[in-house]
């Protein structure tokens, strides 16, 4: 077979194959209803993926990329201290803990701004874990 009558040949399998792949039934059933012997398409199949790998990684083994890391930086968070206010004049809740759970090597610090909701979710996944 000629390389032209080749590569028609192929064009056509892989559009079988598109088609097949696409259809919500199986492979099998789908040859069945489109007169296709299933072992002629895993054969075709088989065949595209290979070149297709191939052109793949012949494609990114030409492909260079270049990574460069992002800079750092800190920034300087301020924690209020328990007597100062926030700008509506709010009190800010102490950050020192006023209540620490301890369950299998783990510490869990609960000040007294912790919502109820919270520490009873917090106590339930502990309950379970």
């Amino acid at each position: 077979m000629d390389q032209k009558s080749m590569q028609v040949r192929r064009s056509q399998w892989e559009q079988i194959v598109l088609e097949c792949n696409k259809a919500p039934i199986s492979k099998k059933e789908w040859c069945l209803q489109n007169g296709i012997n299933i072992k002629s398409f895993y054969y075709w199949q088989r065949k595209i993926r290979k070149s297709a790998v191939a052109a793949l990684d012949e494609t990114a083994s030409t492909v260079s990329i270049q990574v460069t890391a992002p800079s750092s930086s800190f920034v300087e968070v301020p924690i209020p201290s328990p007597t100062q206010n926030d700008s509506e004049g709010t009190p800010f809740h102490s950050l020192t803990p006023e209540l620490m759970i301890h369950v299998d090597g783990c510490q869990i610090y609960v000040t007294g701004s912790v919502q109820e909701h919270t520490l009873n979710t917090v106590l339930k996944v502990i309950r379970n874990a």
